[in-house]
């Protein structure tokens, strides 16, 4: 059941930051006019990767938040799978450069894992 879970939020967390207006590098949450604010602001318009996968493990269940989070880590380039997961994947949110797609990409294998993980 716990996979299931969490594929349900990494599946939530990727619509969150379905298309690039939506995301966001450098802060959890962005308004309207790029201004950092709470990932529960209601003012937010744009967040990163982790801000995403917190608001979906609040909204689905919290409990399996952690496990989310380590269920991308795993998905993740080699380089941002060593160390805290929560470090690692802001680190890959924020890398310069870094692309939507590739936080997409991130998302989609974090996905099929989880789903193979939940049969």
């Amino acid at each position: 059941m716990t996979d299931t879970k969490v594929t349900q939020v990494l599946v939530r967390a990727k619509a969150i930051v379905a298309s690039p207006e939506a995301w966001c590098t450098g802060a959890y949450a962005l308004d309207d006019k790029g201004i950092p604010v709470g990932i529960a602001d209601r003012a937010a318009t744009k967040f990163c990767l982790t801000a995403a996968i917190t608001i979906a493990a609040q909204e689905i269940d919290p409990s399996v938040m952690r496990a989310a989070i380590n269920r991308l880590q795993a998905n993740l380039p080699p380089f941002y799978r060593e160390g805290d997961a929560g470090d690692c994947i802001v680190g890959f949110n924020d890398l310069s450069g870094r692309e939507h797609r590739q936080i997409v990409n991130a998302l989609d294998k974090a996905i099929a894992e989880s789903r193979t993980a939940a049969k």
